[in-house]
């Protein structure tokens, strides 16, 4: 038997695939639910990440834009 095209997605991959969705779905179920309890829970056990507020400061958002690439801004914006 000759292969003429081999297959994009590995078993092994599409099993990560559906346990990647799962985790995602059980976060954005706990933030639905939970609402910034869970965002805060969320940040400190994946990202490490604990503030007071995560609500960004217009100087926060400044230094986040500045990081982005031109073409993905330019993006976005044809997007929306």
């Amino acid at each position: 038997m000759e292969t003429l095209k081999k297959p994009t997605r590995t078993h092994e991959r599409m099993t990560s695939d559906a346990a990647v969705a799962k985790v995602v779905d059980e976060i954005v179920s706990a933030v639905a639910a939970e609402g910034d309890a869970a965002v805060r829970r969320y940040s400190a056990r994946l990202d490490g990440w604990e503030r007071e507020s995560y609500r960004l400061d217009g100087a926060e958002i400044a230094a986040s834009l500045e990081r982005v690439p031109t073409q993905v801004l330019d993006d976005i914006a044809f997007g929306q």
